[in-house]
């Protein structure tokens, strides 16, 4: 059971890490303030 606990939370904490990444790669001028509230909110959710 905790093997497959550390693998849910592993998966969970690369699926928000590419998302801020691909969000970061998005460029998009005039959009950088949104695009850093969103990446804050997602780490802030995953912890």
């Amino acid at each position: 059971m905790e093997v497959r606990h550390e693998r849910e939370t592993r998966n969970l904490a690369l699926d928000y890490a590419f998302g801020v990444s691909i969000l970061g790669l998005i460029p998009i001028a005039g959009l950088l303030t949104l695009k850093l509230l969103i990446a804050i909110a997602l780490i802030v959710r995953m912890l």
